[in-house]
């Protein structure tokens, strides 16, 4: 046990001013987040306001507040309520994640062949995740006909606008032949570009397919992946 004469003291005077720190900072800080709370509600109340006019991204956007639970009660199935209203309206990315949410029978059930039918809508317009997901669907038969040259396809479509899953998943396809003709120097461009943004998750896809490779190969390869980064990279700009 502790000797009390080194125990440390703390004097009245010094409580007396801890408390008074305490309570300036209440109600210095209290207005603000009350203020703050104010905001946010207001927020919100026009968000649900506008997405009862049928405005569909205030539709999208209550929907995923729902999902997430900011600023409501977090409810999967109210998420989804909102995001068809959206889908139904023609918005890609309530479309993706209608169908995200058939596909996993979160909020609502799950149905593959639904979620199919909103991601192709989704794709239709150009979003890049929605074709990723259907290209995964045909390579897996999942809502569909397992098809694997529909799903390099989509993937294709989708590996334009970049995405590390959509290029593995092509590395994979063109080192097995899988909907392609095998060839892997293409499998090695797709994982090099994959590996460009995960070295990890790429590493030893890469290092697979260049024990079958030439060094002519390898050095062809990396050139295409420097002109696939190239291209893309003067169209995002």
């Amino acid at each position: 046990m502790l000797k009390s004469e080194v125990i440390p003291k703390i004097f009245p005077s010094m409580i007396m001013r801890g408390l008074v720190l305490a309570l300036v900072a209440a109600l210095f800080y209290a207005p603000l987040a009350q203020a703050r709370q104010k905001a946010e509600d207001s927020e919100l109340s026009k968000l649900q306001s506008a997405a009862k006019h049928g405005d569909s991204r205030a539709e999208l956007s209550l929907g995923t507040a729902c999902h997430l639970g900011n600023g409501v009660k977090q409810d999967d199935v109210e998420a989804v309520k909102w995001w068809l209203k959206a889908a139904d309206q023609g918005n890609p990315m309530a479309q993706l994640l209608v169908g995200n949410a058939l596909s996993e029978g979160k909020g609502i059930a799950k149905n593959d062949e639904k979620a199919v039918k909103w991601w192709r809508k989704a794709a239709d317009q150009g979003d890049a995740d929605a074709q990723n997901n259907l290209g995964t669907a045909y390579h897996n038969g999942m809502g569909v006909k397992k098809d694997a040259v529909e799903a390099v396809r989509w993937w294709q479509k989708a590996a334009e606008q970049g995405g590390i899953d959509v290029e593995l998943s092509l590395g994979a396809a063109f080192y097995n032949g899988d909907g392609v003709p095998k060839d892997p120097v293409l499998a090695y461009m797709w994982f090099s570009l994959a590996s460009a943004q995960d070295k990890q998750a790429a590493a030893k896809l890469l290092d697979q397919v260049e024990e079958t490779m030439t060094q002519q190969q390898i050095v062809k390869a990396q050139g295409l992946a420097h002109q696939w980064t190239q291209q893309h990279s003067a169209l995002a700009h």
